[in-house]
């Protein structure tokens, strides 16, 4: 009896897996998939490996960060690989996911806080105010929000209203537990 109890419990787990969670998976595999090609673009791209390199003063970001978002490349194949193979590896596809998303949500953020930091006439305050939202879409996995935000940081070479700027990062996101983050460390007055 508590064998059947055991599996009973197993499969009602199981289920719940895959109403809450495994639905998401083929979208997130893409968006995963979106992000790391633009973001490879940027480094491969010989123009943007140039600005890249001139606004962060290092000699070649490529060598910094290309193996880490190969890796990122590696998972992402292995997942959408196993989504088209079986509907039972759909069970082994959260450790791909989760990996790749973990390495994007890491490069992005220090990318943009790297970018974020070099404006010239960047204050402490903003500075502090934009580290807690990247931190918050960083452990969040809000990769989409991660990368908007580099794209805006990578386009601008001046912010003259950093109160206006965090104000936009924030709006990025459509993830509903990062605004509720958002919300709770930054209430609105």
């Amino acid at each position: 009896p508590d064998m059947a109890g055991l599996m009973e419990i197993v499969g009602q787990f199981d289920k719940d897996l895959e109403a809450k969670f495994r639905h998401l998976y083929p979208s997130t595999i893409f968006e995963l998939g979106s992000v790391m090609v633009a973001l490879k673009k940027v480094f491969t791209s010989p123009s943007n490996r140039k600005i890249l390199s001139a606004r962060l003063g290092e000699t070649d970001p490529h060598e910094a960060y290309m193996p880490r978002l190969l890796n990122s490349r590696k998972n992402i194949l292995v997942a959408n690989s196993l989504l088209k193979n079986s509907k039972m590896a759909r069970i082994n596809l959260f450790p791909f996911i989760k990996l790749a998303n973990i390495e994007l949500s890491f490069i992005l953020y220090e990318l943009s806080m790297k970018l974020f930091s070099l404006y010239g006439n960047v204050d402490k305050r903003s500075l502090a105010n934009m580290l807690d939202i990247q931190l918050i879409f960083r452990e969040y996995h809000d990769v989409k929000s991660l990368w908007r935000s580099f794209g805006i940081f990578f386009g601008r070479n001046v912010v003259l209203n950093f109160h206006l700027m965090e104000g936009t990062i924030k709006m990025l996101t459509k993830n509903t537990a990062v605004k509720d983050e958002l919300l709770r460390k930054f209430p609105d007055k």
